[in-house]
Formats: structure tokens, sequence, C-alpha cells
């Protein structure tokens, strides 16, 4: 990529996004557009991981909560798991988190969040854990811990 330019795909997801804040009708004829887009075979994980926490927050804001369940689901599907703690703190996805069909996607990234924990744990008894995570992981721990715990149905 050019510096300075953006990829079609993030440049579709800035469109849509415009066009859903600005209530112009052509917002899900461009959403329809990102969705092929994101699922065709040459997208990067990366992008798919971009598409995932950029857009599914601005579909929720904006009352397309089947849009963005849909996203999640597909995501998971393909193997980009968004990430945990992502999901439990992100406001604006708040408006998800009843749905079982968000506990589905929740669960999967739980486990994806288990191991990297485990991960840091044995990186801390080998005395490898940097210093600045061993300092934040406490705090990150409790605040996901409290955000899981008011999930609906968890």
């Amino acid at each position: 990529m050019a510096q300075g330019r953006l990829l079609p795909l993030d440049h579709l997801r800035l469109r849509h996004a415009l066009a859903l804040a600005k209530g112009e009708p052509e917002a899900d004829g461009l959403w329809a557009q990102v969705d092929a887009e994101a699922w065709a075979s040459s997208t990067s994980r990366g992008a798919l991981l971009n598409l995932i926490v950029d857009s599914v927050p601005v579909l929720a804001r904006f009352g397309k909560t089947e849009a963005a369940l849909e996203v999640l689901r597909e995501s998971v599907a393909a193997g980009t798991v968004p990430p945990y703690d992502w999901l439990l703190l992100n406001p604006h996805l708040a408006v998800l988190r009843s749905d079982a069909r968000f506990r589905a996607v929740l669960e999967s990234a739980k486990r994806q969040f288990d191991e990297m924990l485990a991960g840091l744990e044995e990186a801390r008894g080998r005395g490898e854990l940097p210093a600045y995570l061993a300092a934040s992981l406490p705090e990150l721990k409790r605040r996901v811990r409290e955000a899981a715990a008011s999930i609906p149905g968890r």
C-alpha cells in the first residue's frame, strides 16, 4: 500500500460509515459492497480484523444490529476471532451483548483470550514478560472479569 492511500475496502467502509451517520439511503448499498469485498478470498486476516473493529461498532451504534452480529459470526467462522476484551469493553457493542449470537462469538473469543493469558503467564514464569505488560495485566483482567459478569445469560 502506498503511504497515505486507502485500500478499496477501507474506502468503502469509510463511505458506508459516513452515509450511515448522515442517514443517507445509499448506506445499505454501500454496506452490501463492503460485505461482499470483506469476505472475498483475497482479503487478509488483518483487513478482516480492521473491518470487525471499525465497522461493527458503527453498525451497532446506528441500529444495524443484524449486520453487526452477522459480521461477528462470519468472522469467527472464517477463523478471525475478535478480541475478547474489545467485545466486552467497547461501549458501542452494549446493544449486542444480550443476544445469544453475540454470546456465541464471545465464547470463541474467550477461548482465544484464555490461551493468550496462559502464554503470558508462561512468559512471566520464564522471566520474559515485559514490565509494561506485567504492570497492566491485573487491571485488564479485573475489567474483563467485571464486564463478563454483567453479560446477560452468562
